[in-house]
Formats: structure tokens, C-alpha cells, sequence
């Protein structure tokens, strides 16, 4: 018998693990986003001229994703990746402990009373 470890998939799919926040994709959740970066790094932005791709490789270099990937239209992922098929099996990789640690300092530096959430998923590739 084979057995298989990991995610299963094809070409035209991909899975995942993550945890985090959904948000509503809106002008508000931008402004909210920013306030959060500015939260995080204790930086002042420029909300008017931050863009969507700078927004993003801030969050990626503190170690969080932001993502319309994972979900319908309308909404985004805020948080952590988990895990997924793409090849990074090792550099996914977050201790339990390191989790809870980020998905906190995340949660504070949003100001919202929303229940941070685990999701899996496939999404298409």
C-alpha cells in the first residue's frame, strides 16, 4: 500500500493552511491595513500613496501574508501561512508556540475584536 504525506494535488490546484484574519477587500480595510503596518513597525505611512504591492512586501517582511488568493471576491486573507504544496515545506514551517506569538502581535496591531481563524483550503493555481 502507498501511502502519501502531504498535500495532494495537480497542476491546476494548490493546498493550504492558514491562520489569520479574513477582511473585507474595501477602502476601509485599506486604511485599516496601513494603520496596522504603522502599528507593527511604529513607522508613520503615507496612506494616500501607499500601494497595494507595497502594502503586501511589508507584511512579507514581518513575517505575514496578505492574500485575495485564498478567497471569494470581495474579501482578503491577513496573517500567517501555514503550510502548502507549493515546494516550501520547510520554509512554512511555524512552531505552535511562534504562531500564537505572531497571530497576537497581529491581532493587537489591527485593534479589531474579530476572532483570528485556521483555514485549509484548495485554491486555483
Amino acid at each position: 500500500m502507498k501511502i502519501r504525506k502531504g498535500f495532494v494535488s495537480n497542476s491546476s490546484s494548490s493546498s493550504f493552511v492558514v491562520a489569520g484574519f479574513v477582511l473585507d477587500d474595501d477602502d476601509q480595510t485599506n486604511i485599516l491595513l496601513v494603520d496596522t503596518l504603522e502599528n507593527l513597525t511604529g513607522e508613520i505611512l503615507d496612506h494616500e500613496k501607499l500601494k497595494y504591492s507595497e502594502i503586501y512586501n511589508q507584511f512579507f517582511h514581518l513575517g505575514f501574508q496578505l492574500s485575495n488568493d485564498y478567497f471569494v471576491e470581495g474579501k482578503i486573507f491577513l496573517g500567517l501561512l501555514l503550510a502548502n504544496n507549493d515546494g516550501c515545506d520547510e520554509d512554512c514551517k511555524v512552531s505552535f508556540s511562534s504562531m500564537v506569538s505572531k497571530i497576537s502581535e497581529l491581532t493587537d496591531a489591527l485593534g479589531v475584536r474579530q476572532e483570528p481563524v485556521i483555514i485549509t483550503g484548495t485554491r486555483d493555481c
